[in-house]
């Protein structure tokens, strides 16, 4: 009887460790995951913004153009 009051013992402290490690898992499973999300987010709008200053460039140099033509015009 003993024996077997051992074996439930370590089978209930196996089990719950196994119960320990699947929470763990799922834990740093959603840390990975959110992470990968802010991630994206965050590459995203560097991607966002880039082209906002792209666009700022495109638009100084047509206005530099347009302000060098004059002069020349002159």
């Amino acid at each position: 009887m003993t024996q077997i009051n051992k074996l439930k013992t370590k089978l209930d402290s196996t089990r719950k460790q196994l119960e320990d490690l699947d929470i763990s898992s799922t834990y740093f499973d959603n840390i990975k995951n959110y992470n990968s999300e802010n991630k994206n987010k965050n590459l995203q709008a560097i991607q966002e913004k880039i082209e906002g200053l792209r666009n700022r460039i495109y638009y100084a140099k047509q206005a530099a153009d347009t302000v060098r033509k004059y002069k020349e015009s002159l």
